[in-house]
């Protein structure tokens, strides 16, 4: 007989669920306070690679080093980076994350402003933006992260935690449990099937009419989310400032978009391309989910403050019946 086993915790400013299926004879063989011991332990290795909230983190580190200086990072750290760098040139620059000192500027980064930054403080903040300001060299297993120019900044915000996820998979997987579902505050992973024998049914968000929420099927896939409604906050003025931050305008992307959803073969894959085709907006993410076959979905506000659902053609497949 299957048993359903929760385990949950927080990290990374969001709550953490992993749900598994098990049999009872496998419970004295793979208890579930060791398998949380083994989730904890993972991330707090990732926050302590890539938390720029951690002082003593590893990004953090190289985020304080001067231009020509270097620092030797793990093998995790470095494939967060490579994947950022990859999926940079895949968004056409939508995903950079060289941002952290216009996030700390918009009042979301470690040294937050609360006011609104003026044109003279984003242009120059804008020189100290840019991919092509750090480089990652890799040889005989040994990666080592360079800085060319003293003011950048890196923050993997954006692609971490779906890293997390994965790695939290993986632990599930050498473990021999082959039916879960890892939720990080959205990003999710499921293999396999739930305790009613049927794929993972997950739901994407709907702020506005929750009970008209977008409901998915997933069998062995990703999804992630990158949303403007639950990061938000209101400047001196009063006015709502958005905490995803356009990499072309410096500014927060458009309030009337309020989710971008991917579904990918990884977490970390869907997370980062939630993040940059965010910021490319509606009209420009959907052409070029099109063009490379990407699922993805947005929640856009439309008129009468209705929500409107626009999918990729990749997508569809995904979608409850009930949804079509």
């Amino acid at each position: 007989m299957n048993i359903l086993i929760t385990i949950k915790g927080k990290t990374m400013a969001n709550r953490y669920v992993v749900k598994y299926l098990t049999h009872q004879e496998r419970l004295a063989v793979v208890r579930p306070e060791g398998v949380k011991a083994e989730i904890e332990a993972w991330l707090a290795s990732i926050n302590q690679q890539m938390s720029v909230f951690r002082k003593d983190s590893d990004i953090s580190r190289f985020n304080a080093l001067k231009a020509g200086q270097a620092l030797v990072i793990a093998p995790e750290f470095a494939r967060v980076l490579r994947e950022a760098q990859r999926l940079h040139q895949e968004t056409e620059g939508g995903l950079d994350i060289t941002l952290a000192p216009l996030i700390d500027a918009w009042g979301y980064g470690v040294h937050s402003a609360s006011d609104v930054p003026d044109a003279c403080i984003l242009a120059h903040l804008r020189a100290a933006v840019g991919m092509e300001k750090f480089s990652l060299e890799s040889s005989d297993g040994q990666h080592v992260l360079l800085k060319h120019d003293s003011d950048m900044r890196l923050d993997v915000s954006a692609i971490a935690k779906g890293y997390a996820v994965d790695g939290i998979a993986k632990i599930l997987d050498d473990l021999g449990i082959d039916n879960y579902l890892v939720d990080i505050g959205g990003e999710m992973r499921a293999r396999g099937v739930n305790a009613q024998a049927r794929p993972w049914r997950v739901a994407v968000e709907n702020p506005v009419q929750a009970a008209q929420s977008v409901v998915v099927s997933l069998d062995n896939q990703c999804i992630a989310t990158s949303g403007n409604y639950r990061h938000c906050r209101r400047d001196a003025s009063g006015r709502l400032v958005h905490h995803v931050i356009s990499p072309v305008s410096l500014a927060p992307t458009a309030a009337d978009v309020l989710s971008v959803s991917v579904i990918a073969d990884s977490v970390m894959r869907a997370d980062g391309l939630a993040t940059g085709l965010y910021t490319l907006g509606i009209k420009r993410a959907l052409a070029l989910a099109d063009a490379h076959q990407w699922a993805i979905c947005f929640l856009i506000m439309g008129a009468r403050n209705q929500v409107e659902c626009h999918c990729s053609a990749a997508f569809l497949p995904f979608l409850m019946e009930e949804m079509l």
